[in-house]
């Protein structure tokens, strides 16, 4: 099953650069195409593939963002950035520019390799810390005609902990596609979000010991930007994949089927609390609750308490943003 996983991969990997060096319709013909547009993705791909790795569910992702520039003030698509967390370990990036050998033509190309990476810690609006890491960089050369290609692989090691992919962009986009390949024994839900009214094909096959997912669609419009408009995910087509069950050592193991699913990881999570023993906590809930006749009257008393006594300060660190610390340890630090 490994050797069948690593093979997999591999001829996605060729798959992929075999695409990223195919020659594209001259350049004045792709102005022509995307009227008004500086840019526009020629591919934009995902191929994941599920693996059983011991008594876990794991994911490994390879991305390929393959841009073509067509206006004279696309520098703006010149710099990229990968973000990289717990969840999802960044195991190898390589980005590339493609200089037309033929100023206008797009049948071959020179490549200049992107060296300089830049790595920090990427931290969130609102969250006090969280291991979220962006590695960024630029791409030289840039100019109509040249393309820019962002190439990286993720695994993530929870199989519960996956992200959604987007089919559309704010440029057009000439050809979008994500394969999920996964053993037999893996059961894969998915849901559409915002994609009612688009072209987008979906397939399903078996091959060998595996079930190979496919979604392609070609020739997306760039999404209308707007000032002060929602997050990307309130409006542009995207696919949310989640795995509801798969055979680990030869049983069942429940991930993420709905919401009895959800329950228990949540649970376990709480079940991972430290015990931390508080006798000012005890004190404090039996002066808080003293006098009280009813239940409703307690917690009343201890929720308005902690409201004006205890501070909320997010970390998601890891598994940080999921289990919680004990209740003493809250209460004699002030935060939690």
């Amino acid at each position: 099953m490994r050797l069948l996983t690593k093979l997999t991969f591999l001829l996605a990997l060729l798959a992929s650069q075999a695409r990223a060096q195919a020659p594209l319709p001259p350049l004045a013909d792709l102005q022509r195409q995307y009227p008004g547009q500086q840019a526009a993705y020629v591919d934009l791909l995902a191929n994941l593939t599920v693996e059983i790795r011991h008594d876990s569910v794991q994911v490994l992702a390879r991305h390929l963002h393959d841009i073509v520039h067509l206006g004279d003030h696309s520098a703006g698509y010149a710099y990229d950035q990968v973000y990289s967390s717990h969840f999802n370990k960044l195991l190898k990036l390589e980005a590339r520019t493609l200089v037309p050998s033929t100023p206008g033509l797009s049948d071959k190309y020179k490549p200049l390799r992107i060296t300089a990476f830049k790595d920090k810690f990427d931290m969130q609006e609102g969250v006090f810390f969280d291991d979220s890491r962006a590695t960024s960089f630029s791409f030289p050369a840039i100019g109509p005609g040249v393309r820019t290609i962002t190439d990286y692989t993720i695994r993530h090691p929870d199989g519960r902990f996956l992200l959604p992919f987007y089919f559309g962009s704010y440029v057009p986009v000439r050809h979008a596609e994500i394969t999920i390949t996964a053993p037999k024994g893996v059961q894969l839900n998915y849901k559409l979000f915002n994609a009612e009214k688009l072209p987008i094909v979906f397939t399903k096959k078996e091959q060998g010991g595996n079930v190979i997912y496919r979604w392609t669609a070609d020739n997306l419009p760039a999404a209308e930007r707007d000032d002060n408009a929602p997050k990307a995910a309130y409006y542009l087509p995207h696919l949310v994949y989640y795995i509801e069950q798969a055979t680990v050592a030869g049983k069942q193991q429940q991930l993420l089927g709905g919401v009895p699913q959800l329950y228990t990881m949540y649970a376990d999570f709480v079940r991972r609390i430290q015990p931390h023993d508080s006798p000012g906590l005890k004190h404090r809930v039996d002066s808080l609750v003293a006098g009280a006749t009813t239940p409703e009257e307690k917690a009343r008393r201890i929720y308005y308490w902690v409201q004006d006594n205890v501070r909320y300060i997010a970390f998601e660190q890891g598994l940080r943003g999921f289990v919680p610390h004990a209740a003493g340890l809250v209460y004699e630090r002030r935060y939690g």
